[in-house]
């Protein structure tokens, strides 16, 4: 069996902050956010103890308005950093939550850097089997797939967009990894 040693320069681990991409995965906790940016009615807030690992984020007041992406609503932000380009899925880990408008469904937004924030719904296209897997597991799984061009530090944004949705935990991965009920353990974050 071969072990993959990878030595990176010194000066790219020196500038090197936030989480640290380790064999193509990225594993973060909602709450270890690198900023919590309130918006002009609501902010993000931390549920302890809920969900399957640590806690979990949601937008409060529960009663506020659906916002838009980048118009004055609540973000939170995750430093992370990369040793290779290329295509990174980015998966949200949220709490299983009914569709409280009864509509397409419940909303939230991602972008990385200064992109265009995606807009991921959690129940559009959603048979009743797929309500029963996620209450089941304590969990609905939303993902997108994002180009980083460039190696090192990004920022990754989580966006309210309605207040219904509940993040719990998010992974940034490449290539193929080894499946598990709670995901990957948290990555290791480097503080400034």
């Amino acid at each position: 069996m071969n072990v993959p040693i990878i030595n990176f320069a010194d000066d790219q681990k020196k500038l090197a902050k936030g989480f640290i991409e380790n064999n193509g995965c990225i594993s973060i906790e909602a709450a270890h956010f690198s900023r919590n940016v309130g918006g002009n009615t609501a902010s993000w807030k931390e549920i302890p103890g809920l969900g399957r690992t640590v806690s979990a984020m949601h937008p409060v007041p529960v009663t506020s308005l659906p916002q838009k992406p980048k118009m004055g609503g609540p973000v939170l932000e995750y430093d992370f950093n990369i040793f290779y380009p290329g295509e990174y899925a980015i998966n949200l880990f949220l709490s299983p939550t009914l569709n409280i408008y009864n509509d397409e469904g419940l909303e939230v937004a991602v972008s990385v850097d200064g992109g265009e924030p995606v807009i991921l719904n959690m129940h559009k296209d959603r048979k009743s089997q797929d309500w029963d897997e996620s209450v089941k597991n304590n969990m609905t799984l939303v993902s997108t797939v994002q180009n980083l061009s460039s190696v090192g530090n990004h920022t990754l944004k989580i966006w309210m967009v309605d207040p219904g949705v509940v993040l719990e935990k998010i992974t940034i991965e490449t290539g193929e990894h080894r499946k598990s009920y709670l995901g990957a353990p948290e990555s290791f974050c480097k503080k400034d």
